[in-house]
C-alpha cells in the first residue's frame, strides 16, 4: 500500500507504465494513507488491453497517466535567436535534441524562464520539452483509447518527481529506484535538467559519470544527492560510495504517482502548461477538452439550458407574431466531403533494407534494439533509422551494460545473409559496425541490434 499525504480535495485516479510493468492507484485526495493500489503487474503488447479493461471496469474512465522514462524524452533548452517563439520554432529546435519526428508523435512544452536562471536558459527563451516515443504511440496508446480511458493528464515519471522537490534552490540529483530499474533525474528549482534510466545495476561510478556530464554541459554544480527509500535499500553501497566522496547524500520518501496526483497545471496557455496530449495538435477540439466528469456535467446543463430558453423565446416570438401564410421551406442537403486515406506505398531503396527476390521483406522480422552506448535516445534513433526502411516490428530498450563500444548486430539462423549486410549497411552510415553475429534461436526476435557508442565521423 502506497501512503499519500492528507494534502488533497477529492479523488484521482493514476496510472504509472513502464516498458514492463503498470501500476494503477486511486487516490483519495484529502486523507492520509489514501493511496488504494488496483493493479501492479508485468504487461506486455498481448496482455495489455485485457489488463486496461479490468482496470477501466474498476476506476472508470477520468484517469492521470505517468510515463517512464524510457516512454518519454523530458528536454530543456535556451531558444537561439528567437525574439518570440512559436510551436514551430520550438519544434524545429527541440529535434536536434530528441531523435523522433515531432510531426508524428505528440508532444508539448512549457516556458521555464521563470523558473531557471537566465545564465543557463535564458530571461525570455527556456522553454522545457516532452514528447512520448514511437512505442509507446504504437504499443500502448491504442490500448488505452480501446479501453475507453479519458487521459485528463500525461507526463513524465521525471516531471512529476520534480514536483515534489519544488523547494529545493540547489541543483540535486534523485535516485528512484522502481523494481529493476533506476532513474537518474538532474533537478534546478524543480524543472527537469537531464535523466537518464538503467535497466539493470547501477554503480556509483554510472552516477558519478552522468553527473560529471550534466555539470559540464549546463555549467551548474550538483553537491547533493536524494535517494528514494527503495534506493537506499537496493544501493546502498552506492550511497556510502558517494557519501565518501564528499556527496551531501540524503533519503526521501516519493512517488510520481504522488507528483502526478498534485498536478494543477492541466490545462491553461500553452506555454504555461507541460501535458501532452494524446491527440496531434490539429485534431484538438473544444469538446476533446472538456474531460472530467464535472466539466461534462456543466456542458450537458448548458445544452439544456441553452436549448430551452431558445425554445421559449421562439414560442414567445410566434405567439406574437401574426403569420398570414405558411411559408415553404426547401429543405437543403449539404455536400460533404469525405476525405479518404490513401495507404503509403513503400518504394524501391536500392541501399536501404530491401533483400533479393525470395528472402523476404524486413517488415517479416522482429528487430530488438538495444542501447549499450550509455548515451541517452541512441536506440531510438537507430528505431527510426529502421522503420524508414520499412521494419514494423520493432521494440528497444536497454542493453546488459553501457560499456559497448562498436555496435553488434546478431541474427538468427533463419535471417537471409542478405538480410543482415542490410542492416549493417544502414547501421554503418552512422556507427561502426561489427560483424554479424548468431543468435540463439530461443531469442524472442529475430534479429538483435546492441548500439555502441562509437560512431563514423
Amino acid at each position: 500500500m502506497i501512503s499519500y499525504m492528507g494534502i488533497f480535495s477529492k479523488q484521482k485516479n493514476i496510472i504509472f507504465i513502464s516498458h514492463s510493468r503498470l501500476r494503477a492507484v486511486q487516490v483519495n485526495l484529502g486523507r492520509a494513507n489514501a493511496g488504494k493500489v488496483i493493479e501492479d503487474i508485468v504487461w506486455n503488447k498481448e496482455t495489455l488491453p485485457s489488463i486496461l479493461s479490468v482496470i477501466r471496469t474498476k476506476i472508470g474512465s477520468d484517469i492521470q497517466l505517468a510515463l517512464s522514462e524510457d516512454l518519454v524524452y523530458v528536454v530543456s533548452f535556451a531558444l537561439k535567436n528567437a525574439t518570440k517563439y512559436t510551436r514551430l520554432t520550438i519544434k524545429q529546435e527541440a529535434s536536434s535534441f530528441i531523435p523522433e519526428n515531432l510531426d508524428e508523435v505528440p508532444w508539448d512544452f512549457r516556458s521555464i524562464a521563470a523558473i531557471v536562471g537566465d545564465k543557463r536558459i535564458g530571461v525570455s527563451k527556456g522553454v522545457q520539452v516532452a514528447a512520448v516515443s514511437k512505442v509507446f504511440l504504437h504499443d500502448i496508446a491504442p490500448a488505452f483509447v480501446s479501453a475507453g480511458f479519458v487521459v485528463e493528464a500525461m507526463e513524465a515519471e521525471s516531471c512529476a518527481l520534480a514536483r515534489l522537490m519544488h523547494d529545493q534552490a540547489s541543483p540535486i540529483l534523485i535516485v528512484h529506484t522502481d523494481h529493476d530499474r533506476t532513474l537518474l533525474v538532474i533537478l534546478e528549482r524543480g524543472v527537469v535538467m537531464a535523466t537518464q534510466n538503467f535497466a539493470e545495476s547501477i554503480h556509483s561510478d554510472d552516477i558519478e559519470r552522468f553527473i560529471s556530464s550534466a555539470q559540464k554541459h549546463f555549467s551548474l554544480r550538483i553537491a547533493s544527492v536524494i535517494f528514494s527509500e527503495e534506493s537506499t535499500k537496493s544501493l546502498g553501497d552506492v550511497r556510502d560510495s558517494l557519501q565518501s566522496k564528499g556527496f551531501s547524500v540524503q533519503e526521501a520518501s516519493f512517488d510520481p504517482i504522488l507528483g502526478l496526483a498534485l498536478k494543477k497545471d492541466i490545462r491553461g496557455n500553452d506555454a504555461d502548461v507541460l501535458n501532452v496530449n494524446l491527440l496531434p495538435q490539429e485534431k484538438r477540439n473544444f469538446l476533446s477538452l472538456i474531460r472530467s466528469p464535472r466539466e461534462k456535467r456543466l456542458l450537458i446543463i448548458f445544452f439544456i439550458v441553452f436549448i430551452l430558453g431558445s425554445v421559449a423565446v421562439s414560442g414567445m416570438f410566434m405567439f406574437n407574431r401574426s403569420v398570414k401564410a405558411p411559408i415553404k421551406q426547401e429543405s437543403v442537403i449539404a455536400d460533404i466531403p469525405i476525405e479518404v486515406a490513401k495507404p503509403s506505398v513503400p518504394q524501391d531503396n536500392a541501399d536501404g533494407l530491401v533483400p533479393p527476390s525470395g528472402s523476404g521483406a524486413v517488415a517479416d522480422y522482429a528487430i530488438s534494439i538495444l542501447n549499450g552506448s550509455g548515451i541517452r535516445g541512441e536506440a531510438a534513433g537507430v528505431e527510426k533509422l529502421v522503420r524508414a526502411e520499412g521494419a514494423t516490428k520493432v521494440r528497444i530498450g536497454n542493453a546488459d551494460n553501457n560499456s559497448y563500444t562498436k555496435t553488434k548486430i546478431r541474427a538468427k539462423k533463419t535471417v537471409p545473409p542478405s538480410m543482415s549486410q542490410s542492416i549493417v549497411k544502414v547501421l554503418s552510415s552512422r556507427y561502426v559496425v561489427e560483424d554479424v553475429e548468431i543468435l540463439d534461436d530461443g531469442a524472442e526476435d529475430d534479429i538483435m541490434v546492441i548500439v555502441g557508442s562509437q560512431k563514423n565521423e
